[in-house]
C-alpha cells in the first residue's frame, strides 16, 4: 500500500502561492539609512541577548511582534520543524504579516527543482526530488518545475531605499531544508521516494536587515529588523527600529 505522508506538505512548501507585490516611493522628506539610529527621526530597540524563536523536533515556536509600539501586533515570526513517522522532516523559518497595513521589502529569485529516477534490476525504483540550492548531483536527472520565488530583501548596515524596491504583504520565508522521505510496496516492487531541497537565501550569513514599511494617518513610514536565521529553522532578533509617527 502506498504511503503518501508528506507528499502535499512538501509540494505546497516548495511552490510560490499568491504572492502579491506593489511599488512605492519611499519618503523623501527623511533620510533613511538601515542600521543608523543616531538621529532624532527614528524609535529604535536593540536586544541583547537576542530574541530567539526556535522550533524542537516535531515542533512548532511562534512570536508575534509589534515593530512600531502603536499596541498591534505587525508580524508573526515562526520556527518549524514537523517529522512523522511517515517520513516528513523538514525545517522552516518565515515571518507573516499580521495585518494589511504593513509590508515588506522582497526580492525575487528563481528555482529549479530537479527530479533524478534511478532504477535498480526492475525491482527497486528510487526517485529523488532536489532543487538548485542542494550539492545533490543527478547526471540524468530532469529539470520539473523552474520558479520564481520571493525572499525578504537582504540589507546590510548602510544601505539607504530607493523607488524600485518591491514590497509584499504575504507570508515569507527566509531559509528552509526538506528531507523528507518515504517508501511503498507495490505489485513486487519497491518504490521509494525522498526530497533534498534547501533554500539557504537567508541560512547562516550572520545578522542582516529586513525593511518593512507601514502606513499611518495616510502617510508612509519605514523601519528595519535586524535578523539572523540559522539552521534552516531559528530566528534570532537583534534590533528593531522604525520611523516615529
Amino acid at each position: 500500500m502506498k504511503n503518501f505522508t508528506g507528499k502535499l506538505f512538501i509540494f505546497s512548501a516548495f511552490l510560490l502561492i499568491g504572492i502579491q507585490c506593489s511599488k512605492d516611493t519611499p519618503n523623501p522628506n527623511q533620510e533613511f539609512i538601515i542600521g543608523q539610529c543616531d538621529n532624532n527621526s527614528l524609535s529604535y530597540q536593540t536586544y541583547n541577548p537576542p530574541i530567539e524563536i526556535l522550533s524542537d523536533p516535531h515542533g512548532y515556536v511562534n512570536q508575534e511582534i509589534d515593530v512600531n509600539n502603536d499596541g498591534e501586533n505587525d508580524f508573526n515570526l515562526i520556527s518549524e520543524h514537523p517529522i512523522s513517522p511517515g517520513g516528513i522532516n523538514s525545517k522552516r523559518a518565515l515571518i507573516e504579516p499580521l495585518h494589511s497595513q504593513i509590508e515588506i521589502a522582497i526580492i525575487e529569485k528563481p528555482d529549479t527543482l530537479h527530479k533524478c529516477t534511478v532504477i535498480y534490476g526492475d525491482t527497486i525504483f528510487v526517485y529523488t526530488y532536489y532543487n538548485s540550492d542542494t550539492l545533490y548531483q543527478c547526471p540524468e536527472a530532469d529539470s520539473i518545475n523552474i520558479i520564481n520565488k520571493n525572499w525578504p530583501q537582504i540589507f546590510q548596515y548602510g544601505d539607504e531605499l530607493n523607488t524600485n524596491i518591491v514590497w509584499s504583504n504575504d507570508v515569507l520565508e527566509f531559509a528552509s531544508n526538506d528531507e523528507t522521505s518515504y517508501s511503498w510496496f507495490e505489485n513486487g516492487i519497491i518504490y521509494n521516494t525522498s526530497y533534498k531541497i534547501k533554500h539557504c537565501f537567508w541560512n547562516n550569513i550572520g545578522e542582516k536587515f529586513i525593511v518593512f514599511m507601514f502606513r499611518k494617518n495616510e502617510k508612509y513610514y519605514y523601519g528595519w529588523m535586524k535578523l539572523s536565521i540559522f539552521d534552516y529553522k531559528g530566528i534570532k532578533i537583534h534590533e528593531i527600529a522604525y520611523q516615529k509617527y
